[in-house]
C-alpha cells in the first residue's frame, strides 16, 4: 500500500514498487481521531496524521463494501476488483502493480455502464479565478449507444457566487467516449479562512446507471490564519498572586501546525506589579486556541489603575492581527483610591478596557468595601447584573447586599 498527498503525488514517505506495491490511496494530513492526552493527544480529539497507515483503511474500508455486495467472493475477486477501479496516475506509473490511486466509486460500480465523478481540489488565488476540473468516467460503456447525464454545481460550505461560480448542464458521451471534464471557476480572494468545499451532483443519466453521483471539490486557502489575543483586567489581592489567563485564538483550525512568540512588557505597571513572563505557544493541527497565564503579584501600597501588555511575535503558518492584550490592574486598597462606578473607571483608567471586565472590578471594589466578601475573580455577567441592580454607580449595593446568596453580611459599624 502506498500513500499520495492532495495532488495525487507520491507521498515522500511512501513506499513503493512496481511488483510488490498493490495500489496507492490518500495518507497525507488525513483527519483522524486521536486520544485527547498523551501521545498524538489533541483536546479536541482530532488531528491530521500522515501515513501508510492513513492510507490502508480507506483501502479496507472499500473491501468491506465490496464483500458487503457480493458476499460469495474470494479475496481475490475482491482484490481484482479494487485494483480494475483504480484511476490511473503518472505519479504512480511504475511505482505499484496498478499504476493508480483507489477509486471506491469504480471498484463498487455496478456490471453494467455507469457514470461516476471524482473528488478535486484547487488552490484559490488572490484574484482572478482558477478552475477546479472534475472528471466523470463512463464505466463499462454501452456499444454504439450515446450517453448523457445532467450535472449541476451545489453549495457546502463555500458558496456561490462568492467562492466560486455556480454551473449546471448536460454532458454527452457518444459512443467511444469514456471520459467528460465539467470546470468550475474559483473566485480569488484575500480573506483569512479555512479551506473550503462545494458539490457537483450528476443527475439524469441516460443509457447508464449513476455510480457516484457526487464530486467533492475543495477550495484550498492561500491566506495563513490569523492570531488575535484578548485583552483582561484583575484587582489585585494583598496576600496572594492573582492568575489571569489572556486567550490566543486562530482564525480557523489549519492542517499545519503554527506556533508564535510572546512576552509581557511594561506600561504604567512593572514587574514589581506582575509575573513578567515570555515563551511560545504551539498550535497542533485542529487547535484553534492556546492560554498564557500571568500572575499579579499582591502588595498593599495605594496606587492607581495600571497596565502591563502581553505582545505576540514570529509566528510561523500564521499572520498576526491583534498582537498585544493590554492587562488593566485595578488596586484593592478600596476607599483610598479604587474605583466606584463604570464611569469612574472609565476616566482613570490608563487604557481602554472592554466594559464587562470593569465591570467586574467595579463589583469587587463595591463589595470590598460593603461586605466581608474580600477580593474575587466576578463573573462578567454576574458583575454587571449586579451593577444593573445597584443603579450602576452602587449607591444602592449596600441594601441589596444581604439578599444575595453569596454576599456576606456588611461589617459590623
Amino acid at each position: 500500500m502506498a500513500a499520495t498527498d492532495q495532488n495525487d503525488q507520491l507521498a515522500s514517505f511512501s513506499n513503493y514498487g512496481a511488483t510488490s506495491v498493490d495500489l496507492a490511496a490518500p495518507g497525507v494530513n488525513i483527519l483522524s481521531t486521536v486520544p485527547k492526552t498523551g501521545y498524538l493527544g489533541n483536546p479536541s480529539g482530532y488531528a491530521y496524521l500522515s501515513g501508510t497507515s492513513m492510507a490502508t483503511p480507506h483501502v479496507v474500508g472499500v473491501a468491506a463494501l465490496i464483500r458487503d455486495l457480493h458476499p460469495g467472493w474470494t479475496y481475490t475477486q475482491v482484490k481484482n476488483s479494487i485494483l480494475a477501479g483504480v484511476d490511473p496516475l503518472p505519479s504512480l506509473s511504475g511505482k505499484t502493480v496498478s499504476g493508480g490511486r483507489l477509486n471506491a466509486a469504480a471498484s463498487l460500480a455496478p456490471d453494467g455502464p455507469a457514470l461516476s465523478i471524482n473528488n478535486t481540489g484547487v488552490t484559490e488565488g488572490n484574484s482572478d479565478t482558477v478552475d477546479a476540473v472534475f472528471t466523470v468516467t463512463l464505466l463499462n460503456a454501452p456499444t454504439g449507444q450515446t450517453v448523457t447525464v445532467d450535472y449541476a454545481t451545489a453549495d457546502r460550505t463555500a458558496t456561490a457566487p462568492s467562492d466560486y461560480q455556480a454551473t449546471s448542464g448536460t454532458l454527452t458521451f457518444a459512443p467511444g467516449t469514456t471520459t467528460q471534464s465539467i470546470r468550475v471557476h474559483i473566485n480569488g480572494d484575500t480573506a483569512s479562512e479555512p479551506d473550503e468545499t462545494f458539490a457537483v451532483n450528476l443527475s439524469n443519466p441516460h443509457n447508464a446507471a449513476l455510480g457516484d453521483p457526487k464530486g467533492i471539490g475543495t477550495i484550498r486557502t492561500d491566506d495563513p490564519p490569523t492570531l488575535t489575543i484578548n485583552d483582561r483586567s484583575g484587582v489585585e489581592s494583598d496576600h496572594s498572586t492573582v492568575y489571569l489567563d489572556f486567550i490566543v485564538s486562530l482564525s480557523y483550525a489549519s492542517s499545519q501546525t503554527v506556533t508564535v512568540a510572546y512576552t509581557t512588557a511594561d506600561g504604567t505597571a512593572t514587574a514589581r506589579d506582575y509575573l513578567a513572563s515570555s515563551g511560545t505557544l504551539t498550535f497542533s493541527p485542529g487547535q484553534t486556541t492556546a492560554l498564557i497565564t500571568v500572575g499579579i503579584r499582591p502588595d498593599n501600597r495605594q496606587e492607581p489603575t495600571e497596565y502591563f501588555y502581553v505582545k505576540l511575535s514570529n509566528a510561523t503558518n500564521a499572520v498576526l492581527g491583534d498582537d498585544t492584550g493590554v492587562c488593566t490592574i485595578f488596586d484593592d486598597d478600596t476607599g483610598k483610591n479604587g474605583p466606584t462606578s463604570l464611569a469612574a473607571v472609565s476616566s482613570t483608567a490608563s487604557s481602554p478596557v472592554p466594559t464587562l471586565l470593569q465591570a467586574a472590578a467595579v463589583v469587587d471594589s463595591l463589595f470590598t468595601r460593603t461586605s466581608a466578601l474580600g477580593p474575587r475573580a466576578w463573573d462578567d455577567a454576574e458583575a454587571v447584573a449586579i451593577l444593573t441592580m445597584a443603579g450602576q454607580d452602587g449607591t444602592e449595593l449596600l441594601g441589596i447586599a444581604p439578599a444575595l446568596p453569596w454576599a456576606h453580611r456588611p461589617r459590623p459599624g
